[in-house]
Parts: structure tokens; sequence; C-alpha cells
């Protein structure tokens, strides 16, 4: 059932403060879905939505809640599926001159090689540490930073990785494995501190 039908079917049923409640939680998840079309942008606010901005405080049933909240994990799990395709793009580019979808740019210029080499360095846009902190930057500020979120965050970042491997045609580039074996650190940092702060990659501990 999509956003809109959940926002209806609610509406109906409960009073009008449940139903505003539940238009602003709809209104935030379709928010964090337009970003998917501008994944390369994402940045970082107060206003990003948290995991506790679709759990109202009165009136919504846990079936409801869960559903919304499945829709939102769904969300975050498609952007960091989008990412992860640039990222392996820009590694292609970098190294070969293509792209699995960019198959016209077969005579890159040596500025675009420069321009792409570059994007995926290690302090590139679109190197293992600046993907793998855009995607935690998200995981925290949809959580709230509450680390009893952390499994529900895993699992959709898994989810993600795995529908970007089936998009690519199976194995993903190197770097894109290095990212993933980077979020789990920055996970496994998370769940033993309470928080990512004071983390550094290259020392977890």
């Amino acid at each position: 059932m999509d956003m809109l039908s959940v926002t209806n079917n609610t509406a109906t049923m409960h009073t009008a403060k449940t139903a505003a409640a539940v238009k602003k939680a709809a209104a935030a998840v379709i928010e964090t879905e337009k970003t998917i079309q501008n994944v390369d942008t994402f940045v970082k606010s107060e206003d990003t939505a948290k995991i506790e901005d679709y759990e109202p405080k009165k009136s919504l049933t846990a079936e409801e809640m869960k559903e919304i909240q499945e829709q939102q994990m769904a969300s975050f799990s498609n952007m960091l599926s989008g990412m992860l395709k640039t990222q392996g793009q820009k590694n292609d580019f970098a190294k070969n001159g293509i792209t699995q979808d960019l198959f016209k740019q077969l005579s890159p210029t040596a500025s675009d090689r420069v321009k792409a080499t570059q994007a995926i360095s290690e302090d590139g846009e679109w190197g293992v540490k600046a993907v793998a902190g855009r995607i935690m930057d998200m995981a925290v500020a949809l959580s709230g930073g509450d680390p009893s979120k952390i499994a529900l965050l895993k699992d959709a970042v898994e989810k993600g990785f795995e529908a970007a491997g089936a998009a690519w045609g199976g194995k993903m580039p190197s770097i894109t494995d290095q990212t993933h074996e980077e979020i789990g650190k920055r996970f496994e940092y998370w769940e033993k501190n309470g928080s990512l702060d004071g983390y550094s990659m290259g020392d977890e501990k």
C-alpha cells in the first residue's frame, strides 16, 4: 500500500487530530523519496526526518506505525542504492572511460578522466569516506541518533547494497565493497560507543 493510501484510509478512520499527524508523516516520507532523484546533493540538516517523526504520540495503531516506518526504510534503501550505483559509475569512468549507462561517452577527454579519478579518491566526493559518511549521516538522522534503531537501519543498508548489485548485474566495483566494509565499521562503532562522535576512518576502536 502506498503512502497516499495510508494517509487517506487513516483520515477516515480516526479523528481530525490523528489525520493531521498521519498527513505530516506522509509528507515527510514523500520529501525523503524526492531526494532519491537527487542523491548527489544530500545534505544533513535539522529538518531531516527522523524515525520518531513517524511515531505520532497518540491514536495511530502499531500496524500503521510499522507500515509508515517500513516505507521510510524503503526510501532510505533506494537512496543508498542510487548513491552506490553512481559511485560505481564514477569508478568505471575513471578507469575505463565509460560507465554502465553512459556508453555515449566513449571518448572522454583527459580532463574528464582526471575529474573522475579525483571524485573516487580518498578525499573525493565519491570516495569511500565521503559515500559512507553520507549514508551514515542519513542513518543517524533517520534514527534521531537512537542506537536501538541500528538493526533496522542495517537491514535497510543491506537491501540497498543488494539492489545496487542487482542493477549492476552482479559484482560491483571494489570501491563499493570498501564502502560496504566502512559502513559496517561505523555501525560497530556506533553500537559500542552510543554515537559516532569521535569516529575517525581507520581508527574505529
